[in-house]
């Protein structure tokens, strides 16, 4: 977790490195519950708990099925006038997701509607290539906004040194960022 000027931020890598899909949406429960420990710990609940959870799992959940195996990192940013939440995920896939223009009318169709969701729950929320795939994001009105703690100059630094060796980490850990 570190702090400065865009406020609070969590990153957590995900192994979702299985062949079998069934055991790469095996991490997402342990994904939601990072986040509500740390959303909890950030002051955050309620219904706006709920939401940051269901969207958040949903993100993931996306990013298992529709990506192939691979590393993937959920991100909460807790804004500087702790207002806002922004729950985002990344994954190694240029696949951009959309919403299935039929998904609500389509009574017998399993899938499709989780972007739905996410966009009623979101103030606004969308995607963006990167350098190594995509990042999903979806951000978050609370209903109140939570104290975000100030942190000394020397306390930011440790959390932006540690941030950068847990990329560096995670960049070793996928050869084809290596390459980018």
């Amino acid at each position: 977790m570190s702090a400065g000027t865009r406020g609070l931020v969590y990153r957590l890598t995900i192994k979702a490195t299985s062949p079998d899909l069934e055991t790469r949406l095996s991490c997402t429960e342990t994904v939601r519950s990072a986040l509500r420990s740390v959303a909890v710990d950030w002051g955050i609940d309620g219904e706006a708990l709920a939401d940051l959870l269901t969207v958040g799992y949903e993100l993931v959940v996306n990013a298992v099925k529709h990506t192939p195996p691979g590393w993937l990192q959920a991100v909460l940013h807790l804004s500087p006038d702790g207002d806002r939440v922004i729950v985002e995920v990344h994954d190694l896939s240029r696949r951009l997701p959309h919403v299935a223009s039929d998904a609500l009318a389509n009574e017998v169709q399993e899938s499709g509607r989780g972007l739905l969701m996410v966009g009623g729950l979101s103030v606004r929320w969308g995607v963006a290539a990167t350098a190594g795939g995509k990042r999903v994001w979806a951000e978050l009105a609370l209903p109140a906004p939570v104290p975000v703690p100030v942190l000394t100059r020397q306390a930011r630094r440790a959390y932006v040194i540690a941030d950068v060796v847990r990329a560096s980490r995670l960049r070793a850990a996928m050869p084809s960022l290596r390459a980018a």
